[in-house]
């Protein structure tokens, strides 16, 4: 009998399964098994409900997929998980991606707090790949930047594990990517 982690693998395999990753053109779903991988570095005595909630992520933000679908099919605490991981557009769209971000990132709970971790970390790890534009890179990293500097709740060592792999990652773009201090948005008024 397959075990729920790799139901779950399967379910995004199915959802995703057309998707590409913006101008890199890699399968969607790489992403998503990276970010349950990162989650298994750092933090891996996890339930398998995390990693089934970190491999589910994006799910329901990025195809058509219901948050009660994946409560049936999943359970109410993977449920619960990915839909604080969900954005929500008209939020964003209210308090601009940055203000947005940053509060919601301080209201998660504490595994969708270190899920939301290695789902940046896997974002911003994926910058380093040439085919992203220049511009794509310094809004990313602004938005990263502004995100982090703004978290203002407590951190366990895991988090802080994740939180220290991002920041080492903003530094090595900042370098490759040549961006100056005048590209550096991380104001309260970024959007």
């Amino acid at each position: 009998m397959k075990n729920r982690l790799n139901s779950a693998h399967d379910f995004v395999l199915k959802k995703h399964a057309n998707q590409k990753r913006r101008f890199t053109g890699e399968p969607y779903v790489k992403h998503l098994e990276e970010t349950a991988q990162l989650l298994w570095e750092v933090a891996p005595d996890s339930a398998e409900d995390d990693f089934i909630a970190a491999v589910l992520h994006d799910t329901v933000e990025d195809t058509n997929t219901s948050i009660d679908e994946i409560g049936q099919l999943f359970g109410c605490y993977v449920m619960k998980i990915v839909e604080e991981l969900t954005s929500n557009s008209a939020e964003k769209d209210k308090f601009g991606a940055n203000i947005y971000m940053a509060n919601k990132i301080n209201s998660m709970s504490n595994k969708a707090f270190s899920i939301k971790l290695c789902d940046r970390l896997s974002n911003v790890v994926g910058l380093k790949n040439p085919a992203v534009p220049d511009s794509f890179v310094k809004y990313y990293w602004n938005n990263t930047s502004f995100v982090i500097s703004n978290i203002s709740r407590e951190l366990d060592d895991t988090q802080r594990q994740l939180m220290d792999r991002i920041s080492s990652m903003l530094i090595y773009l900042r370098m490759t990517r040549n961006i100056s201090l005048y590209d550096m948005d991380i104001s309260v008024n970024s959007n």
